[in-house]
């Protein structure tokens, strides 16, 4: 009897810790753990799929409109780019203007020195004798003065010039040339500067928008290439990133994008192995090969969240994530009419 006791006693302990062992793997499966959770799953996959759908045919379009604008953005670019050209060309712009100015102000100056020359020999006529009558003498001054070389006696007609002493006082340089004020040292800005201005402008406007239709027509292909049929109930992952600290590592996996364990890379997106796999590959190297890599194994779940890392292999890790998109319709019949097993089976 004892003996029969004991044999029963290890019987249904054996039972009792398999049917504990089978009860944790349901409950920890969110596929099979609750009909209310495959159907909330299911739900918001069909809210996922709809969107996606909808969002397809948007950007499809938008794809067709941007390519089709393209040509009239670039002609109009050409054209700024021709009229801002041959602004450029007319235009000296501030620096020539100012080399130029300089040029004119030495031309001033050397005239000055010119005019100064011929006033020092005009007071030495003054003040030299009188000539003789009979001598018709034209100075140098005379002859550079309008008209002086065909009037004879030139020497006399020099009393009604403008003498030292009628108040007036010595001439200034810019005076002497006939200036009222003194010469500006500041740059002439012409009229053209403003016209290159728009131009510049113009261009500038245009080539803005041949980059923005390029970039935008860029980034919609990229999220096309994200929508395929076989993989839409996922697609609320796209640019999306989700994370899991498991004690001694932060994971974070940015779908589409790249996977890291805290500062180092686990790989790039490396695409969908199976209805509900993917995987990030070349990643950093491990000392001695190989690059790390992430598998990624995706189960029914209403929320994105990441149950747990591994490493099965020598820097190969491997997560599983729960996501609407692992939820199947076939899945509710195998929840309402779950296999049969013979109670060997259970043993």
């Amino acid at each position: 009897r004892f003996v029969r006791s004991t044999c029963a006693l290890q019987m249904l302990r054996i039972i009792m810790k398999r049917v504990l062992v089978r009860c944790s793997a349901i409950c920890s499966n969110p596929r099979t753990s609750s009909g209310a959770t495959l159907k909330q799953g299911l739900e918001k996959r069909q809210q996922i799929i709809n969107n996606a759908v909808a969002n397809r045919q948007q950007w499809t379009g938008d794809v067709a409109r941007m390519e089709a604008e393209l040509p009239t953005l670039e002609a109009a670019r050409d054209e700024a780019k021709k009229a801002a050209d041959a602004a450029a060309a007319v235009d000296l712009g501030p620096e020539a203007l100012k080399a130029e100015n300089e040029d004119l102000k030495k031309t001033i100056l050397r005239q000055q020195a010119e005019l100064q020359e011929l006033q020092k020999e005009l007071e030495k006529l003054k003040g030299g004798a009188e000539p003789k009558a009979e001598k018709k003498v034209v100075s140098e001054y005379a002859k550079w003065m309008d008209g002086a070389g065909s009037t004879p006696g030139a020497i006399e007609g020099e009393e009604a010039l403008p003498d030292d002493d009628d108040g007036q006082g010595d001439l200034t340089d810019e005076e002497a040339m006939g200036l009222s004020e003194p010469l500006s040292t500041k740059p002439v800005v012409t009229s053209g500067g403003g016209a290159k201005k728009a131009d510049d402008d113009a261009l500038s406007a245009a080539e803005a928008k041949v980059k923005s239709n390029q970039e935008e027509t860029k980034k919609l292909k990229k999220q096309l290439e994200h929508l395929d049929d076989d993989h839409l109930g996922y697609s609320s992952l796209d640019g999306r990133c989700i994370s899991k600290h498991d004690g001694q590592y932060t994971y974070k996996l940015c779908f589409h994008d790249d996977a890291k364990q805290d500062h180092v890379s686990l790989g790039r997106w490396g695409g969908w192995t199976g209805p509900q796999s993917a995987q990030f590959t070349d990643g950093q190297m491990c000392p001695g090969g190989p690059a790390r890599m992430l598998r990624v194994v995706f189960e029914c779940g209403s929320e994105e969240i990441v149950l747990g890392i591994s490493e099965p292999s020598r820097c190969i890790y491997e997560t599983h994530v729960t996501s609407p998109g692992a939820c199947l319709p076939e899945d509710i019949g195998k929840l309402e009419k779950p296999p049969l097993k013979h109670p060997r089976e259970e043993l």
